[in-house]
């Protein structure tokens, strides 16, 4: 139909050990010092930047994130700490989320209302 589909492998898989700088084995200490928190404030953000750039030229307007598992809670992370999110990325397909948000006690980590909202808008 016309659809580019971007499959991207997570940090910690046997697909994403290239890193450009560290070994996996010989620097272990610093190449798996990360959360998946890191990953949502860095790494979705990049990927998305990089989509929207790569196919701008060919409106690409925003994106539809497809999620599965730990991915969702970076989607998660991601939307609540960069408000541009909401300009990038149209919906937010969460398959099997490996979180929970309750919220009847439900505390922003940040003083972002914006972003947060932005967030549940997408998992509308």
């Amino acid at each position: 139909m016309g659809f580019d589909v971007w499959i991207t492998n997570a940090r910690g898989t046997s697909a994403s050990l290239g890193h450009t700088t560290l070994d996996y084995v010989l620097d272990s200490d610093l190449y798996w010092n990360w959360t998946f928190a890191d990953t949502g404030k860095t790494d979705l953000p990049a990927i998305t930047d990089l989509i929207m750039k790569e196919r701008f030229a060919d409106s690409c307007a925003k994106i539809t994130v497809i999620a599965h598992s730990t991915s969702v809670a970076q989607t998660a992370q991601a939307s609540l700490n960069d408000s541009r999110m909401a300009d990038k990325v149209d919906r937010v397909v969460a398959l099997a989320p490996c979180f929970f948000i309750n919220m009847k006690n439900f505390e922003l980590p940040i003083n972002d209302v914006p972003s947060a909202q932005a967030f549940f808008n997408l998992l509308e």
